[in-house]
């Protein structure tokens, strides 16, 4: 991966732990709204909402 690319998931990953920090308790719990870090990766949970692809997601495998 070059550096453009790491950078560019570098970014997009403080953008999604961004948002989980911003979600307020209400909304975390309407989704079911969660992470986990697993090595380099971010894995990003929201049980209540199973097809949304932004909050179901991992980041960061491998970098």
């Amino acid at each position: 991966m070059d550096s453009d690319h790491i950078a560019a998931e570098r970014i997009e990953r403080i953008a999604l732990e961004e948002l989980h920090e911003a979600a307020d308790d209400a909304m975390r719990a309407r989704l079911g709204l969660r992470k986990e870090i697993l090595g380099t990766a971010l894995v990003s949970l929201a049980s209540g909402d199973p097809e949304n692809i932004l909050l179901n997601r991992a980041i960061g495998l491998g970098v």
